[in-house]
């Protein structure tokens, strides 16, 4: 498990977001819905090679862009928060 981990990491993989989505996979089966798409053939491939790269399944690789595209939208309307809030904390450090 700890080459496992080590080796996401080279990846750039996040770990916790991995463990969480296979946690999903495995334990919440029931509550999943299926989700069929047609993408085409290079794009296909690219999946297929990533998840073996990252020891994942494409379905995994899947829900990981979902989840980290999901994420990125819930920041992105308080970015400018979070932004006026790192700029009174970088002021305040020097």
């Amino acid at each position: 498990m700890l080459f496992f981990c080590l080796t996401m990491r080279h990846f750039g993989v996040n770990i916790e977001l991995i463990i969480r989505i296979l946690k999903i996979e495995v334990v919440l089966m029931a509550e999943l819905k299926r989700l069929n798409a047609r993408v085409r053939v290079e794009l296909h491939e690219w999946l297929q090679k990533s998840a073996e790269d990252r020891g994942l399944t494409m379905n995994a690789m899947i829900i990981l862009a979902l989840e980290t595209y999901l994420q990125q939208q819930q920041v992105l309307p308080i970015l400018p928060q979070l932004m006026k809030q790192f700029e009174i904390e970088n002021r305040e450090g020097k």
